[in-house]
């Protein structure tokens, strides 16, 4: 597929929304919702707590908002159906995690124990067809836009060169 062409499209000089863009308007269009935002940091591989969980079908979980791991529910966790930041009895379904019956101890379960490893540890390696077409965004975009996905195109091609020269390959490289 050939890129756009940043001149032929678009009426005007009109730009295109960007992440801080949305950060902002989203608020401020409908007051229920908490934009939070975040970094590859924040976002954990979860695979190591299924060694801990007994109960892995949980009732209106797909419908769920927010998932909370509290010290005031230690043998589970809860999910919320709606972004309420406030705590409503009937927003708040309690899912237990601690396997049988018995009562919760520290001893029997403790989810603080497991540590969770960073999902995205490092930068992947995007095609080349994608790396295209955010230089092609970034032409429709303003320069703060510009500048981070100049960045992120800069650390592509570094990620790229350090694949054709031989070093040893991440696993989390892979081309998507």
């Amino acid at each position: 597929m050939e890129p756009l062409d940043p001149l032929k499209h678009g009426p005007g000089n009109e730009s295109i929304a960007t992440p801080r863009d949305y950060r902002e308007i989203i608020p401020s269009a409908v007051k229920k919702f908490l934009v939070v935002p975040m970094t590859r940091d924040n976002f954990f591989d979860v695979k190591a707590l299924q060694n801990e969980v007994s109960r892995r079908s949980t009732p209106d979980f797909s419908k769920a908002c927010q998932l909370v791991v509290s010290h005031t529910y230690p043998e589970g966790c809860i999910i919320r159906n709606d972004y309420n930041l406030e705590d409503v009895a009937a927003d708040i379904i309690k899912i237990r995690l601690m396997q049988g019956r018995s009562g919760y101890t520290v001893q029997r379960f403790n989810l603080g124990s497991v540590q969770l490893a960073c999902e995205y540890p490092d930068s992947r390696l995007l095609t080349a067809e994608k790396c295209q077409d955010l230089r092609v965004l970034a032409g429709l975009l303003g320069d703060q836009a510009k500048a981070w996905f100049t960045a992120l195109l800069d650390e592509q091609d570094r990620l790229r060169q350090r694949r054709l020269s031989g070093v040893a390959k991440d696993p989390q490289e892979e081309a998507e």
